[in-house]
């Protein structure tokens, strides 16, 4: 949930957007909420760099050529205190004709974030985002339909130089 887009942001609701207890002792010079919450890296931060802003972290994948299989997360932020692991889009087809349903995009942490919710995942890369619900243990997962239906089958639609793509996590 994002913070106030106005009036008196509280503390205690920064501490809730970044999954601590609400009375938990917060600096501004705090680091997850630099790079998580206001986008500020280093230099001078107010409450106002929070403004309307929700918890994101931002991660690097390597895409296989194929857009189907895993991709580790390389370096990038923390979420909630875990490391996303990789993100996986495996193909929901007929064995026997081959026909494709859709598939399946999955991102799964090296150990359970601090955070029950669904995730927002935005390909920076490409500008397509896809809610993901809580499935199981460390996975977040949506499901897209039959590439005949409409649904854009665009979350990796060209590869780019190296096979990297730049993704934002939000909790939502």
């Amino acid at each position: 949930m994002a913070l106030p887009g106005s009036g008196i942001i509280y503390m205690s609701q920064v501490n809730s957007e970044l999954g601590r207890p609400a009375t938990q002792t917060l600096w501004l010079a705090d680091a997850e909420l630099r790079n998580t919450i206001a986008d500020v890296g280093s230099g001078a931060l107010s409450m106002a760099n929070c403004r309307g802003k929700t918890y994101h972290a931002t991660q690097n994948a390597v895409i296989p050529y194929s857009y189907v299989g895993q991709a580790n997360f390389q370096g990038g932020q923390a979420f909630r205190g875990a490391s996303p692991a990789y993100v996986e889009r495996v193909t929901d087809s007929n064995p026997d004709s081959g026909q494709i349903y859709g598939w399946w995009l999955r991102i799964y942490f090296n150990q359970n974030p601090n955070h029950g919710g669904n995730l927002w995942v935005l390909n920076n890369s490409t500008g397509i985002a896809y809610t993901l619900n809580k499935a199981a243990g460390n996975m977040w997962q949506v499901y897209v339909g039959n590439p005949g239906s409409g649904v854009p089958d665009n979350w990796i639609p060209t590869v780019p130089a190296g096979n990297v793509y730049n993704y934002s996590i939000y909790a939502v």
